[in-house]
């Protein structure tokens, strides 16, 4: 605004009247309904009927640092119960992806994680340059790795123990130099196994059958190249990062290098951020969300309730269910809603609402979430005492609300992933509600 005209600093000119301020839930109505509380994780909003801002409507907490990409496209590390807003590039710009949530704990079984020229890892017709270039931590701690043999490929390679059953996920931070791909290999089915990376053009090669393969873009040339796989045994077998010319290619007409950084093998169906390690492994604990429960209006008092989630998460095989949202007394009165991961109805939504020990459920048709990895997801429900409704799955009949009280709201307690907005209504915003969602 122009100094001095009619509206200047917040007030009209001239005037001690202060203009009104609009309240900000408004732009989450939903149906001509504003919602009674708005956590929009990706655009920094926390508003509710009475007070705003994060730490007074949300408990959160994770007993260990993690790591996350900040706006400036840093890995960074956040400190204990500090939460993590995630960003990812698209077309050329880091975007808010909302806050990750990361409902397991991991440990990174490698040593020395970002350090290959150490003794922990052993290296195989080839040689090791440390602290070569910059990594995506922003630090000068990547690793040049050189094929030096004639024939076959280098590596680097570091042992460790598995069972039968166990889901593995490798991960290593790469960056082309005068080679333009990695490979991943290891052994937990028996045979070495190798999945390809294309680290010019950011898209897998050729991946092994039984190897779920991703690769994160970020930024300036570095890529995360991640392999997911089941142990069929139980052993202790070396996990390797060789360089490549071609793919699908072993052998070596020349020197040559990538640039390495930031190794992690963890037991889990997807690979989770990043864990530093040295001479020990390392474990991230779990994140913990809550909407508080003084924010929070018993469904009974009100007449009717409609939730909203919304988000990104892994949902694969394996995993069991993963709940987006758990609010529930010590009588076990509760409303979940849930992913489900598992054949034959991975992919399901569904709700459960308990009144008094009387179970109503809701399930939508398999497929409706996902499965896969960053899977986005966008979830309402709302609870009258007439009826339940979950969008795609109707209404059904019900004995009454739950009577919850003034207990917190857990938020997406299982996911792996991101959580970008949650609404909450002391109404019911109805079908058409629940589709503009």
């Amino acid at each position: 605004m122009t100094p001095g005209g009619r509206f200047e600093g917040g007030r009209f000119a001239h005037s001690s009247r202060s203009a009104p301020t609009r309240d900000p839930r408004l732009a989450y109505a939903v149906n001509g309904m504003p919602p009674e509380v708005v956590l929009d994780f990706q655009s920094g909003v926390y508003q509710g009927a009475s007070a705003s801002g994060f730490d007074n409507l949300l408990a959160f907490s994770r007993p260990s640092g993690g790591t996350y990409v900040n706006a400036s496209g840093v890995l960074a590390v956040a400190a204990v119960d500090e939460p993590r807003i995630d960003h990812r590039l698209q077309n050329g710009q880091w975007v808010s992806q909302g806050m990750m949530l990361e409902g397991e704990a991991r440990t990174n079984m490698l040593l020395h994680s970002a350090e290959f020229s150490h003794a922990s890892w052993s290296k195989s017709r080839a040689s090791v340059l440390a602290d070569d270039s910059i990594a995506p931590d922003g630090s000068v701690t990547a690793s040049r790795l050189t094929s030096t043999a004639s024939t076959y490929d280098g590596a680097v390679r570091q042992s460790a123990s598995y069972t039968t059953g166990q889901n593995l996920s490798f991960s290593v931070f790469a960056k082309a130099g005068d080679r333009d791909f990695l490979f991943l290999r290891e052994r937990s089915n028996g045979f070495a196994k190798d999945s390809y990376f294309d680290l010019r053009q950011g898209v897998p090669g050729t991946v092994n059958s039984i190897h779920t393969a991703e690769m994160q873009d970020m930024g300036n040339g570095w890529f995360r190249c991640s392999i997911t796989v089941q142990a069929t045994q139980s052993a202790t077998t070396d996990f390797e990062i060789y360089n490549s010319e071609d793919n699908l290619n072993t052998a070596s007409n020349q020197p040559g290098y990538v640039w390495i950084w930031g190794a992690q093998l963890e037991v889990g169906a997807s690979v989770s951020s990043y864990i530093a390690t040295q001479g020990t492994p390392v474990t991230r604990a779990p994140d913990v969300l809550a909407l508080r429960a003084t924010h929070v209006v018993d469904p009974v008092t009100s007449g009717a309730v409609s939730l909203a989630v919304e988000g990104d998460g892994d949902f694969v095989t394996e995993t069991g269910a993963v709940r987006l949202l758990n609010w529930t007394d010590a009588a076990g009165d509760r409303i979940t809603c849930q992913v489900a991961t598992d054949a034959p109805g991975a992919g399901q939504v569904s709700l459960e609402q308990s009144v008094n020990g009387s179970l109503t459920s809701l399930t939508t048709s398999a497929g409706e979430v996902g499965p896969g990895l960053a899977v986005p997801f966008a979830t309402a429900t709302r609870h009258t005492g007439a009826e339940t409704g979950l969008l795609a799955a109707g209404s059904t009949g019900v004995t009454g609300l739950p009577d919850l009280g003034l207990n917190a709201v857990e938020l997406a307690p299982d996911l792996m992933g991101h959580l970008t907005r949650m609404r909450l209504w002391t109404a019911d915003i109805g079908t058409a509600g629940m589709q503009e969602v």
